[in-house]
């Protein structure tokens, strides 16, 4: 499971402490809706899309709200580990948004991840939405 952080601005944006927002993505259309309606089920997790494949899931999650990405690793056109490093590529893009250097970016993530003791920005993630940051 791959977390992606606030990877689109298509979402509700109200920054409450709402369920998860999952994405699912799998090359095998069977995997894709069992896991779907599996979340579906948790009080606290909502899908908000699907994909067939890794260039699918990335235009998915720069299209929509979406804290988490479920992805099969193995998959045609872009696979999951390449599709990860496109969504989690989360200081440039931070960079950009806040018009700040990159270095600035890492400097700050950095310090978060110290402070918050926290291993890396999934955990930041998990932190931010138990604290209903969103």
């Amino acid at each position: 499971m791959t977390s992606t952080g606030h990877a689109g601005d298509g979402g509700s944006g109200d920054g409450g402490s709402g369920p998860i927002r999952v994405a699912v993505v799998d090359d095998q259309p069977l995997l894709v809706s069992a896991f779907a309606a599996f979340l579906e089920r948790q009080a606290d997790m909502t899908v908000v899309g699907t994909a067939g494949d890794g260039a699918q899931a990335v235009a998915l999650c720069r299209a929509r709200d979406v804290d988490v990405v479920l992805t099969d690793l193995r998959m045609p056109v872009l696979d999951g580990v390449d599709a990860t490093r496109a969504l989690t590529e989360t200081n440039p893009e931070i960079a950009a948004r806040l018009q700040i250097a990159e270095s600035t970016v890492k400097t700050h993530v950095g310090n978060l991840l110290t402070k918050l003791d926290c291993r890396d920005r999934v955990a930041l993630v998990v932190l931010a939405h138990a604290a209903g940051t969103g």
